[in-house]
């Protein structure tokens, strides 16, 4: 018999799942506790809250060596080497028409697979990777006449904290 309080057995590779909210799961296992639930990663861009789906995603990288590369868009940071293979790091503030004079201490790099292609892309911070309903995302077209809006893909209202799901084609289009 065990004692109150006292830790179950768990199988080795169990999930270690934590309900947040109803639209909300949080799990230590690579793979989604329900169908129905997708993993978003949320990172920081000058404080806002924006999204990218697990599945776009190779890896965050805390620490980065970027080598700049002259006569590029100005939204490239240049270039670093992942493992051999050189890869292109794009600063999403800068894509973003956002100001970079600002000093950011917890810079990351999202290392992302686009189209075949791996690219990192800069970011203020990484927060969690949570799973989400994805049926709960808003419509971004219903706010469509404040701006252009096409980076985004839709916006997630979870715990009160307003995330915007970023549309990578759009996002990573050539520039005009």
């Amino acid at each position: 018999t065990k004692e109150p309080g006292a830790a179950e057995d768990k199988p080795p590779n169990a999930a270690t799942e934590i309900k947040v909210s109803e639209d909300i799961n949080i799990s230590s296992t690579a793979e989604p506790v329900l169908e129905d639930f997708i993993k978003i990663v949320i990172f920081v861009i000058n404080k806002g809250l924006y999204c990218l789906n697990i599945k776009d995603v190779i890896e965050v990288l805390e620490k980065a060596t970027i080598t700049f590369v002259p006569n590029t868009f100005s939204f490239v940071e240049g270039v670093m080497n992942l493992r051999g293979e050189i890869i292109p790091i794009i600063s999403l503030r800068k894509k973003m028409g956002l100001n970079e004079d600002e000093e950011i201490k917890n810079v990351k790099i999202i290392v992302i697979n686009y189209n075949k292609l791996i690219i990192g892309l800069k970011v203020d911070d990484v927060l969690e990777i949570i799973e989400v309903n994805p049926r709960i995302i808003q419509d971004s077209s219903k706010i469509a006449n404040i701006g252009d809006l096409s980076f985004c893909s839709g916006i997630y209202n979870i715990d009160q904290r307003l995330i915007i799901s970023l549309n990578l084609n759009n996002v990573l289009a050539k520039e005009k």
